[in-house]
């Protein structure tokens, strides 16, 4: 289902310009889903002082039921916040674009009958930009084994020798070992699924950097096994 809505202060099907008057919002419609929660945005957005803008754009939009936005015959004089979405823009903005982008709920209010949005503290979304393009890299990144299994990082090609080595034994002994190796030094255990970087190949083994999680930057060595 989709609704239209008037933003800011601006009466149903007038833009208006907002934040320092860079943007302008026409013809705004709020797509809902099928729990009555807002699940989209779309409008169309003009640029007015920037073009080809790279740093995206973040807002709130407020969904409710105002009283300035129907007339006197059919307003019950009662305001209610039907919740608060976050629009998240992570591409480059158009001197003038059609957009649709998906509504975040950040804060759920009552169940109403919504008559307008606002929308409010616009901000650059270059910090969401940059964290998109480094999760976009990490996700093209080899990986330690699969999610949900442990990897043993190898200190040095000696500690390595003895994982290998206590991977071969079973049940309680092999544990024991491995965490005897732990408490050494010379390995670390680390959940599968940890984007890496292959940084040295040899034979029957790879020196690795963790470039994701607790353990960044840490560099050791792996079974060639032990990635994919």
């Amino acid at each position: 289902m989709a609704v239209s809505v008037c933003g800011g202060i601006a009466p149903s099907g007038v833009g208006f310009e907002t934040w320092l008057d860079r943007f302008a919002f026409t013809g705004i419609e709020i797509r809902w889903d099928q729990f009555d929660k807002a699940s989209q945005f779309s409008a169309l957005m003009r640029s007015n002082k920037a073009s080809e803008w790279r740093m995206g754009l973040k807002f709130f939009v407020d969904v409710g039921s105002y009283t300035t936005d129907v007339s006197e015959a059919v307003s019950t004089r009662v305001e209610r916040l039907c919740g608060v979405y976050q629009a998240l823009l992570l591409s480059p903005i158009k001197d003038s674009e059609q957009l649709a982008t998906p509504l975040r709920l950040v804060a759920p209010g009552p169940k109403c009958n919504p008559t307008g949005i606002r929308l409010h503290d616009f901000e650059s979304a270059e910090d969401e930009i940059k964290q998109a393009n480094r999760q976009a890299r990490l996700a093209e990144l080899p990986k330690l084994r699969m999610p949900g299994e442990q990897t043993p990082l190898a200190a040095d090609s000696k500690c390595l020798e003895e994982t290998i080595v206590a991977n071969r034994m079973q049940g309680l002994e092999k544990r024991k070992r491995l965490q005897e190796l732990v408490s050494y030094r010379c390995i670390e255990l680390l959940e599968g699924g940890v984007p890496v970087m292959v940084l040295e190949k040899r034979p029957n083994s790879l020196k690795v950097r963790i470039m994701d999680g607790e353990s960044e930057g840490k560099t050791g060595w792996v079974l060639p096994q032990w990635v994919r």
